[in-house]
């Protein structure tokens, strides 16, 4: 199956070659977390796709899904191709919550920063160790625009705190654009979005902003990345139940917690960035 990456020139034709299912069946990357249901992970085998060219290697990527339910409606689902069945996975399940019984809920939708972070075991880890249940719901290369339908499902889960962690992708969405479109453009899309996410949210009654990092190895980046943050403290300054995790300034100075592109994280980057998010939760 074909995964859109956010510049729209670049995708990923993905075959699954692990866990649950037959190997050879594509799968979108998107849906990944709700479709894994037998075993905590799998692993999808990428060919990239940029211009209609396709690159002659492979690269594997390992995805996790990080708890151990997933609340779904029993679907009779024999006939239906694989294809199909991660679409109505992806729109009828949200996993569930993994922690001690009675403590404060948290969900977390976001992009590769939070996933690799649950792929990692840090965000079980941390949200647990500052007294939360955790659960979250995210994938490599997707915006808060790719998100939308998830989250606007996080109110069945009855969630305290919504943490939305998709700024790395979201930036990048306005940094490389598909036929020329105006980057102020996309960036009133991605506020737009923003502001979506937290309409659907309006039961829940704390929402955390993260932040984009300013401070990578792409100068272009940086400049979206500061545009893109001030949208969201205008949120934080509108809404009343929304908070804002500065990830920038909370991970400047310390380039060991970034990998080459100053965006990925390392192993303590990782440790780093879910401890940041939880800390942000217990603000609320």
């Amino acid at each position: 199956m074909n995964v859109l990456a956010p510049s729209g020139l670049t995708r990923w034709e993905c075959v699954k070659v692990g866990g649950i299912g037959r190997p050879g069946h594509g799968l979108d990357v998107h849906g990944m977390a709700a479709q894994q249901r037998r075993s905590r992970v799998f692993v999808l085998e990428c060919r990239r796709v940029t211009r209609g060219t396709r690159d002659p290697g492979r690269s594997a990527a390992a995805l996790v899904y990080d708890a151990p339910t997933v609340l779904c409606r029993r679907l009779s689902l024999r006939l239906l191709a694989v294809v199909l069945l991660a679409a109505l996975a992806a729109t009828a399940c949200l996993p569930d919550y993994e922690g001690p019984d009675g403590a404060r809920k948290v969900y977390v939708f976001g992009d590769s920063l939070p996933f690799t972070a649950a792929f990692s075991g840090e965000l079980r880890t941390q949200f647990i160790d500052h007294g939360f249940r955790v659960a979250s719901y995210t994938g490599i290369a997707v915006t808060t625009g790719n998100l939308l339908p998830h989250i606007a499902l996080a109110p069945t889960m009855t969630p305290d705190v919504v943490v939305l962690a998709s700024a790395t992708t979201d930036t990048t969405s306005v940094v490389v654009q598909p036929d020329g479109e105006p980057a102020d453009r996309k960036l009133l899309e991605t506020w737009a979005n923003l502001g979506r996410a937290i309409d659907s949210l309006a039961s829940v009654p704390c929402i955390v902003l993260t932040g984009a990092n300013t401070h990578t190895a792409d100068p272009a980046h940086n400049i979206e990345a500061s545009r893109y943050n001030w949208g969201l403290v205008y949120f934080a300054l509108t809404r009343p139940n929304v908070r804002l995790f500065n990830w920038s300034s909370y991970s400047e100075g310390r380039p060991y917690w970034f990998t080459d592109d100053g965006t990925h994280l390392t192993t303590s980057g990782k440790s780093a960035f879910a401890r940041g998010m939880a800390e942000s939760a217990k603000t609320c």
